[in-house]
């Protein structure tokens, strides 16, 4: 039933998975007048039900290449379908113990972990063989709860505390006479950094201290007002201190920020640093009950901002707008077209049935509060300032200070990682670029680029400010580069992880499902059988769709769809053209040979005329054959340069992985053969 609802939704709108260039003969794109038709913005004020960021109105029907279950599929069948049993959110429960064998009456998180590990609880696509965080004996440590801040699904929005911030938790601890914290908390600003939920009142359009909740649409009604089916979303804030030693360590955690330290709740680490014992960490409810706080923060900021926004909608306004402004034959067109495999038609899914029919159902907030959280991080989205480089040095991390083995920041695998994925991109998109002999001025007088930068800016286009302006190669380089890094190595290291880290929903679940403690003395009261009752044990549905969705959204990337290998065709083409044009070359100097040889008879001086002008057109072919042949070469360099770096990047990576305190964590979704191509899920 589900997927002839889907085949049917793509099939009724038009959109398809993938969007071949030049469009099929029905469709009619033969200039860019008729191409700015088909690509046309659809505001956010267009549809007040789901009133998402700038993005397709919707794809022709010419462009259509695939069913959604066909060749070029975006969903495995298999997890589509079981997932999709979940989505009929009206089926008996009696039903969804005989498909699942959920085992209720988990009151301990012993039977939580032994049903896990059985593959009870999460359903036939769940075996014990699957590698997941659920499979540690030591999850829920803090060492490896701090490490998710490095190498988890979200490692993009750990940054240094600001003094303001570090001032609020010295607030607190003198009001709780935290005398051995404070001393710790007088230490240098570098040495403290933070995962900061604080906006999340604002961007959901909340008063500082209202409740974040709404109704377990899977259990009960919109507007039932019973507690026991409520779910809540706290805004965490969490301290973590590193000192040289290079060891993240949990120091103190806002639960819920609501406007000041003062009107919150704030508890600290009776483990003060990284090595302190460890024998009453399992037992020590109330601040596991903190940390479950901060993950269910992160759990709606990665896949709302970080995931959702920042790389599928970020990365469709690009597209819209390079459509709409450059032609297919652009430089800039054609180096990006490939990093657009399915995007269009995989978002327009995700707006009409993941967030709808799931997120929605998630997350502890409203469906309204929902989009107006998505349309915040959208308006947030800094173009600039996520490039790579900048990104990592304004949040603390100086990308010439992340070494392997050794420093402060040898435990930081995503920063190394996209560090390196973001220079050799960048010298790939600088050769391929002036291959096609771009410099300076030619993109300072280039309309096309003019156009793309003012369909970026223009609110009734993409609607972001942040894109630069676009007048020099060194400016287009980097723009580029970005749009890449979104599409591809970013997107990949936000995704790809999802089904180790969350499909065990003790570690990372959507949202509470309990109401969150208003007071200290409430949380450190706080036994095991209050931190079970904030995940959703009880409800199965609940349960099961946080668990599912993960590997929904977690299928491996094959070989061909890898940015590796990309980079290799690059070569090859390239390479198979330079041939082709030294060939071309040598015809026409036989030619010319031919000519000169005097086939024409003597005093002929019609045929010597005729083998004149016949000579000068070879020879003028000669000369355009090789200056296209140069820019092949340049292009073959370009492609085996690139090529040569995403193979070093694949050793390093290797050894800085090696080099990690956590033994078992193995990142290694950033490797370069790993490293999707484009946004494919």
């Amino acid at each position: 039933m589900m997927i002839s609802r889907w085949e049917s939704f793509f099939n009724y709108t038009g959109h398809e998975p993938t969007i071949p260039w030049p469009l099929s003969d029905n469709t009619d794109c033969s200039t860019m007048e008729q191409k700015r038709k088909l690509f046309t913005f659809q505001l956010p004020g267009d549809d007040q039900e789901r009133p998402f960021p700038p993005h397709l109105k919707a794809i022709p029907k010419g462009a259509q290449t695939a069913t959604v279950f066909g060749p070029g599929a975006i969903f495995d069948a298999i997890p589509f379908a079981s997932t999709a049993i979940l989505m009929e959110v009206m089926m008996p429960e009696k039903i969804l113990d005989f498909f699942y064998d959920f085992k209720k009456g988990q009151n301990s998180f012993k039977d939580i972990e032994e049903a896990y590990r059985s593959g009870q609880g999460d359903g036939f696509l769940r075996k014990a063989s699957m590698d997941t965080i659920g499979n540690r004996d030591d999850w829920y440590r803090d060492d490896v709860f701090a490490q998710q801040a490095f190498t988890g699904t979200n490692p993009t929005t750990i940054r240094n505390a600001s003094a303001e911030r570090i001032e609020d938790f010295k607030t607190a601890a003198k009001e709780q006479s935290k005398h051995e914290m404070l001393k710790i908390l007088d230490q240098v600003k570098e040495n403290f950094f933070i995962l900061d939920c604080n906006y999340f009142r604002e961007a959901a359009g909340l008063g500082e201290e209202d409740l974040m909740s709404c109704t377990d649409e899977l259990y009960g009604n919109k507007n039932d007002p019973n507690p026991s089916l409520q779910l809540f979303l706290p805004a965490a804030v969490t301290l973590f201190h590193l000192g040289e030693e290079g060891r993240l360590h949990p120091l103190a955690i806002i639960i819920d920020f609501k406007g000041s330290v003062e009107k919150s709740v704030t508890i600290f680490n009776q483990r003060l640093t990284f090595d302190s014992p460890t024998d009453t960490e399992a037992q020590d409810w109330p601040w596991r009950y903190a940390k479950l706080c901060s993950q269910v923060s992160d759990w709606v900021r990665h896949e709302l901002t970080i995931h959702l926004t920042n790389t599928h909608l970020v990365e469709e306004a690009i597209i819209v707008a390079a459509n709409r402004t450059l032609e297919p034959e652009h430089p800039v067109f054609r180096i990006l077209r490939p990093h657009w495999d399915k995007t269009l038609s995989l978002n327009a899914a995700a707006r009409s049935t993941l967030v709808p029919s799931i997120i929605e159902k998630l997350v502890g907030i409203p469906s309204d509060r929902v989009y107006r959280f998505i349309n915040h991080a959208y308006k947030n989205f800094h173009f600039t300032n996520l490039y790579v480089p900048t990104d990592l040095a304004l949040r603390g991390f100086d990308p010439a200070a992340i070494h392997p083995s050794t420093g402060r920041f040898h435990n930081y695998g995503y920063g190394y990682n996209i560090n390196l994925m973001w220079h050799a991109i960048r010298r790939f998109v600088h050769g391929k670029l002036t291959s096609t002999g771009l410099t300076s001025a030619a993109v300072a007088s280039d309309p096309q680029i003019r156009a793309w930068t003012a369909e970026m800016h223009s609110p009734y286009g993409a609607d972001m400010p942040s894109f630069p302006t676009i007048t020099t190669l060194d400016a287009l380089v980097d723009a580029v580069t970005m749009c890449i890094h979104i599409a591809s190595p970013q997107h990949t290291a936000v995704n790809y992880l999802q089904e180790y880290y969350q499909s065990f929903v003790a570690n990372k679940p959507p949202a509470l499902c309990s109401p969150i403690p208003t007071s200290l003395a409430k949380l450190q009261a706080f036994t095991e059988q209050d931190v079970i009752d904030a995940l959703p044990v009880s409800r199965p549905k609940s349960w099961l769709l946080a668990s599912h969705i993960p590997h929904l959204l977690s299928p491996h990337v094959v070989s061909h769809d890898s940015l590796l290998t990309l980079a290799l065709s690059y070569r090859e083409f390239a390479d198979q053209h330079v041939k082709g044009y030294e060939t071309r070359i040598e015809r026409s100097r036989k030619v010319v040979g031919g000519l000169m040889s005097g086939d024409a008879g003597a005093g002929d001086s019609a045929g010597e005329a005729d083998n004149g002008a016949l000579q000068k057109e070879e020879e003028a072919k000669q000369e355009d054959f090789q200056e296209q042949m140069e820019r092949e070469m340049k292009l073959r360099d370009a492609a085996e340069t690139f090529y040569k770096d995403l193979r070093t990047m694949s050793r390093l990576s290797k050894a800085f992985g090696k080099g990690m305190d956590d033994a078992e964590v193995n990142y290694d979704v950033l490797q370069p053969s790993r490293v999707a191509d484009s946004i494919e899920i």
